[in-house]
């Protein structure tokens, strides 16, 4: 799991693992790192569809129950992916960041931007002036990245609404009320906790980060563990 470092109006991740000293190798492995985690909440998502087709709307569930609707269900998943690791491949790494984050990388960790990729967002930065003005490429960048977690997170609102609302007027027995209760609970705590930990986090920092610039430090590893391979390395 990456490092990550915000400064300024920006953050960069950063490999911790063999990557470190690596341009391509780690840049690719960022870009991956980026699309698992769009596609970790697409499966979410398509928990909560079948979940809702099979109480709300049983006779379509041969969109989940037919293989000619598979390669469909791959096809999106894949695709949520491919634009997050687009998204990052083609906005969020440049020198611009790497000279933003060239001199806080090296105090702190004995991290070399030189020899090792790193991505994120600036949404901020200096122009020829040496005035700051706002990066737009970035912020087109951050819009396409809310807007896929805003529609995942819609969608799944949604059918958590609509399977609430059936369960308490269902004809089903007691028994099936009871045990779709308890599948439906246990899909909740599923999306909690990622929710909490994972994706929430994720769009406090984009906020605070857009809105008023920070320096913190919010680590995937130990920050000695971090200065200790790029000492080894």
């Amino acid at each position: 799991m990456p490092t990550m470092h915000a400064y300024g109006y920006g953050y960069a991740l950063m490999p911790t693992s063999f990557l470190i000293n690596t341009i391509i190798p780690a840049h690719l492995g960022l870009c991956i790192y980026g699309a698992l985690f769009s596609q970790s909440l697409s499966l979410l998502e398509y928990h909560f569809i079948y979940r809702y087709l099979a109480i709300c709307k049983s006779n379509c569930l041969y969109v989940f129950n037919s293989w000619k609707y598979f390669i469909i269900h791959l096809l999106i998943w894949l695709l949520m992916g491919l634009v997050w690791g687009l998204i990052t491949h083609l906005f969020l790494s440049s020198q611009t960041l790497a000279d933003h984050f060239r001199e806080p990388l090296w105090e702190i960790y004995g991290f070399d931007v030189n020899k090792t990729a790193i991505v994120g967002p600036l949404y901020k930065r200096q122009n020829e002036l040496g005035e700051v003005v706002w990066d737009w490429t970035n912020l087109f960048a951050l819009g396409v990245v809310e807007l896929i977690l805003g529609a995942s997170f819609a969608v799944i609102i949604f059918c958590t609404w609509q399977i609430q609302k059936t369960l308490k007027t269902t004809a089903m027995s007691e028994k099936s009320i009871r045990l779709q209760h308890e599948l439906f609970r246990a899909l909740l705590v599923q999306t909690i906790v990622p929710g909490i930990f994972e994706y929430t986090p994720g769009d406090y920092r984009n906020a605070l980060i857009t809105k008023f610039g920070t320096r913190i430090r919010v680590l995937g590893a130990n920050e000695h563990q971090l200065a200790g391979s790029c000492s080894n390395h």
